[in-house]
């Protein structure tokens, strides 16, 4: 988390200080959010390299349009035009994670591939939750947050799809490839553990 944030400001700061910073804080119907979209988080992709740092990266993003429709709708802004904004942003989201799944299931890193879905399936569940209490507090917000509701159960149900596709393809891999496939996640874990501890000793 601290990483992204840390990426936020130098995004910010390379895409031209304040008016930047205030596209930053836009949010969906507001003349600058496209500019956040496109250009901020935009500069904030570029730097992450892999499929997996990618994926994750795209997650958040879903999260920030989540968070986003939540603000407005407690705010009382939530319209159409909002919605059509967040609605396609994580529509387009989501499209660029089934592109890392695929390439990263193709490289045979599949349990990679399952803890991003996992991920998923966890911040959908948590925001569908969040979302249905504020349509309880304001009814008035039903109809825009049910498009966003819909639109998450729809996603949350591709999820699944591609779980129960991974498990199938788990089910028929080898023996000798899956002990391999696990002695890499072993070694991956390992190098992880050790540059936790090399930054934990520079600090």
């Amino acid at each position: 988390m601290r990483n992204k944030i840390i990426i936020g400001v130098v995004a910010i700061l390379m895409a031209g200080g304040i008016l930047a910073f205030a596209a930053y804080l836009s949010l969906p119907g507001g003349f600058l959010y496209p500019a956040k979209i496109n250009i901020i988080e935009g500069i904030e992709g570029k730097f992450y390299s892999n499929e997996q740092a990618r994926a994750d990266w795209q997650l958040a993003r879903m999260t920030r349009r989540l968070i986003e429709a939540e603000k407005l709708a407690m705010k009382g802004g939530l319209d159409t035009n909002a919605n059509d904004q967040i609605n396609t942003f994580y529509d387009r989201h989501w499209r660029a994670i089934e592109d890392y799944l695929e390439s990263l299931k193709q490289k045979g890193n599949l349990s990679r591939v399952a803890d991003i879905i996992s991920e998923f399936e966890a911040l959908v569940e948590a925001h569908n939750l969040t979302i249905t209490k504020i349509t309880q507090a304001r009814p008035e917000t039903n109809q825009e947050l049910n498009r966003i509701l819909g639109n998450s159960v729809f996603k949350e149900a591709a999820a699944r799809k591609l779980r129960e596709d991974l498990e199938k393809i788990i089910l028929n891999v080898p023996k000798d490839r899956l002990e391999e496939i696990i002695r890499n996640e072993l070694q991956l874990a390992k190098i992880k553990i050790e540059d936790a501890d090399k930054s934990r000793d520079q600090h």
